[in-house]
Protein backbone atom coordinates (compact mmCIF):
# COMPACT_ATOMS: atom_id res chain seq x y z
CA UNK A 1 0.00 0.00 0.00
CA UNK A 2 1.86 2.51 -1.07
CA UNK A 3 1.79 6.77 -1.40
CA UNK A 4 -1.94 7.06 0.45
CA UNK A 5 -3.12 10.05 1.91
CA UNK A 6 -5.44 11.26 5.00
CA UNK A 7 -6.24 15.00 5.94
CA UNK A 8 -6.92 13.27 9.39
CA UNK A 9 -6.00 9.55 10.27
CA UNK A 10 -4.78 6.75 8.59
CA UNK A 11 -2.79 7.31 5.65
CA UNK A 12 -3.35 3.76 4.24
CA UNK A 13 -5.65 2.08 6.44
CA UNK A 14 -8.08 3.72 9.03
CA UNK A 15 -9.62 0.97 11.20
CA UNK A 16 -11.72 0.61 14.18
CA UNK A 17 -13.78 -1.84 16.04
CA UNK A 18 -13.09 -5.47 15.37
CA UNK A 19 -10.44 -8.00 14.88
CA UNK A 20 -7.93 -7.41 12.22
CA UNK A 21 -4.81 -9.32 10.31
CA UNK A 22 -2.16 -7.82 8.00
CA UNK A 23 0.18 -10.31 6.75
CA UNK A 24 3.00 -9.77 4.06
CA UNK A 25 2.03 -6.17 3.75
CA UNK A 26 4.34 -3.05 2.63
CA UNK A 27 2.88 0.43 3.78
CA UNK A 28 5.37 2.72 2.06
CA UNK A 29 5.52 6.53 1.37
CA UNK A 30 1.69 7.19 2.95
CA UNK A 31 0.66 10.29 5.07
CA UNK A 32 -1.97 11.76 7.33
CA UNK A 33 -2.14 13.66 10.18
CA UNK A 34 -1.76 10.88 12.97
CA UNK A 35 -0.93 6.87 11.87
CA UNK A 36 0.94 7.43 8.05
CA UNK A 37 0.82 4.20 7.19
CA UNK A 38 -2.11 2.83 9.53
CA UNK A 39 -4.33 4.34 12.35
CA UNK A 40 -6.29 1.66 14.63
CA UNK A 41 -8.54 2.27 17.02
CA UNK A 42 -10.48 -0.09 19.50
CA UNK A 43 -9.23 -2.63 17.70
CA UNK A 44 -7.51 -5.62 18.27
CA UNK A 45 -4.58 -6.29 15.65
CA UNK A 46 -1.99 -8.52 14.24
CA UNK A 47 0.91 -7.23 11.43
CA UNK A 48 3.11 -9.91 10.46
CA UNK A 49 5.98 -9.83 8.21
CA UNK A 50 5.38 -6.96 6.84
CA UNK A 51 7.49 -3.66 5.78
CA UNK A 52 6.06 -0.26 7.37
CA UNK A 53 8.95 2.38 4.99
CA UNK A 54 8.68 6.15 4.88
CA UNK A 55 5.50 6.81 6.39
CA UNK A 56 5.09 10.14 7.93
CA UNK A 57 2.53 11.87 10.14
CA UNK A 58 2.47 15.84 10.51
CA UNK A 59 1.46 14.54 14.67
CA UNK A 60 2.06 11.05 15.94
CA UNK A 61 2.29 8.03 14.59
CA UNK A 62 4.35 7.79 11.69
CA UNK A 63 3.86 4.09 10.55
CA UNK A 64 1.25 3.15 12.97
CA UNK A 65 -0.48 5.00 15.36
CA UNK A 66 -2.88 2.28 18.17
CA UNK A 67 -5.57 4.30 20.04
CA UNK A 68 -7.60 2.48 23.09
CA UNK A 69 -8.15 -0.94 23.29
CA UNK A 70 -7.55 -4.54 22.15
CA UNK A 71 -4.31 -6.36 21.71
CA UNK A 72 -2.29 -5.65 19.66
CA UNK A 73 0.50 -7.98 17.96
CA UNK A 74 3.64 -7.05 15.94
CA UNK A 75 6.01 -9.69 14.34
CA UNK A 76 8.48 -10.39 11.98
CA UNK A 77 8.27 -6.59 10.76
CA UNK A 78 10.18 -4.02 10.30
CA UNK A 79 9.83 -0.16 10.71
CA UNK A 80 12.25 2.13 8.84
CA UNK A 81 12.10 5.58 7.54
CA UNK A 82 9.02 6.59 9.09
CA UNK A 83 8.72 10.23 10.56
CA UNK A 84 6.10 12.29 13.17
CA UNK A 85 5.98 14.49 15.93
CA UNK A 86 5.59 11.95 18.13
CA UNK A 87 6.31 8.14 17.98
CA UNK A 88 8.21 8.44 14.58
CA UNK A 89 7.10 5.17 13.97
CA UNK A 90 4.53 3.73 16.41
CA UNK A 91 2.38 5.50 18.91
CA UNK A 92 0.12 3.36 21.49
CA UNK A 93 -2.04 4.64 23.64
CA UNK A 94 -3.57 2.20 25.82
CA UNK A 95 -3.64 -1.53 25.79
CA UNK A 96 -1.11 -4.06 25.43
CA UNK A 97 1.21 -3.45 22.60
CA UNK A 98 3.99 -6.68 21.46
CA UNK A 99 6.40 -7.07 19.17
CA UNK A 100 8.65 -9.74 18.64
CA UNK A 101 11.09 -10.58 15.85
CA UNK A 102 11.27 -7.13 14.47
CA UNK A 103 13.41 -3.99 13.46
CA UNK A 104 13.03 -0.46 14.49
CA UNK A 105 15.51 1.26 12.43
CA UNK A 106 16.04 4.82 11.17
CA UNK A 107 13.32 6.38 12.52
CA UNK A 108 12.73 9.71 13.42
CA UNK A 109 10.82 12.56 15.00
CA UNK A 110 10.41 16.55 15.32
CA UNK A 111 9.95 17.04 18.99
CA UNK A 112 12.93 16.12 21.08
CA UNK A 113 12.02 13.23 23.44
CA UNK A 114 8.85 12.17 21.90
CA UNK A 115 10.12 8.36 21.02
CA UNK A 116 11.24 8.35 17.54
CA UNK A 117 10.70 4.31 17.98
CA UNK A 118 8.71 4.05 19.97
CA UNK A 119 5.85 6.68 22.17
CA UNK A 120 3.86 5.21 24.55
CA UNK A 121 0.82 6.64 26.49
CA UNK A 122 -0.66 4.89 29.17
CA UNK A 123 0.47 1.53 27.18
CA UNK A 124 2.06 -1.56 28.42
CA UNK A 125 4.75 -2.67 25.92
CA UNK A 126 6.54 -6.30 25.93
CA UNK A 127 9.38 -6.63 23.34
CA UNK A 128 11.08 -9.88 22.39
CA UNK A 129 13.90 -10.27 19.50
CA UNK A 130 13.67 -6.74 18.81
CA UNK A 131 16.28 -4.83 17.40
CA UNK A 132 16.27 -0.91 17.33
CA UNK A 133 19.06 1.48 16.14
CA UNK A 134 19.84 4.10 14.18
CA UNK A 135 16.49 5.82 15.74
CA UNK A 136 17.37 9.99 16.05
CA UNK A 137 17.38 10.90 18.89
CA UNK A 138 15.53 9.19 22.17
CA UNK A 139 14.15 5.90 20.66
CA UNK A 140 11.65 5.82 23.22
CA UNK A 141 9.56 8.12 25.15
CA UNK A 142 6.48 6.49 27.41
CA UNK A 143 4.39 8.19 29.82
CA UNK A 144 2.65 5.84 32.65
CA UNK A 145 3.57 2.57 30.82
CA UNK A 146 5.98 -0.38 31.77
CA UNK A 147 8.14 -1.05 28.77
CA UNK A 148 9.40 -4.70 28.93
CA UNK A 149 12.04 -5.97 26.75
CA UNK A 150 13.78 -9.65 26.33
CA UNK A 151 16.16 -10.85 24.39
CA UNK A 152 16.60 -7.90 22.11
CA UNK A 153 19.16 -5.12 21.37
CA UNK A 154 18.09 -1.77 22.13
CA UNK A 155 21.20 -0.19 20.65
CA UNK A 156 19.68 3.69 20.74
CA UNK A 157 19.21 5.99 23.77
CA UNK A 158 16.08 5.94 25.62
CA UNK A 159 15.77 2.12 27.00
CA UNK A 160 15.58 2.09 30.68
CA UNK A 161 13.91 -1.28 31.70
CA UNK A 162 15.08 -4.02 30.46
CA UNK A 163 13.61 -8.21 31.71
CA UNK A 164 14.81 -11.54 31.12
CA UNK A 165 18.36 -11.04 29.02
CA UNK A 166 20.22 -11.32 27.06
CA UNK A 167 19.84 -7.79 26.06
CA UNK A 168 22.95 -6.01 24.17
CA UNK A 169 23.24 -2.26 24.31
CA UNK A 170 25.50 0.43 23.82
CA UNK A 171 25.19 2.22 27.33
CA UNK A 172 24.20 0.85 30.74
CA UNK A 173 20.63 2.74 30.33
CA UNK A 174 18.18 -0.43 30.44
CA UNK A 175 20.37 -1.50 34.13
CA UNK A 176 22.30 -4.13 35.38
CA UNK A 177 20.42 -6.94 32.83
CA UNK A 178 22.45 -5.99 29.76
CA UNK A 179 25.68 -6.86 28.46
CA UNK A 180 27.16 -3.20 27.00
CA UNK A 181 29.07 -3.18 24.00
CA UNK A 182 30.18 0.15 23.69
CA UNK A 183 30.86 0.07 20.04
CA UNK A 184 27.52 -1.92 19.00
CA UNK A 185 26.05 0.81 17.11
CA UNK A 186 29.07 0.75 14.60
CA UNK A 187 29.39 -3.11 14.80
CA UNK A 188 25.35 -3.46 13.70
CA UNK A 189 26.15 -1.95 10.38
CA UNK A 190 23.13 -1.41 8.02
CA UNK A 191 20.27 -3.11 8.73
CA UNK A 192 18.19 -5.38 6.41
CA UNK A 193 14.63 -5.95 5.97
Amino acid sequence: LRNGAASVHGGAILAGEGDRTIDRVTFENNVADSGGGLFLQDTSFTIRSSTLRNNRAAWRGGALYVSFFGTHIVTGTTFTGNSAREGGAVRVTNGPFVTTNSTLSGNSVSSSASGSALHLQGATAFLSFVTAADNEGAAVSRGGTLLRLKASVPADQGWDECDDGPVFADDASCGSNVTVVPTLRTTLGPLAN
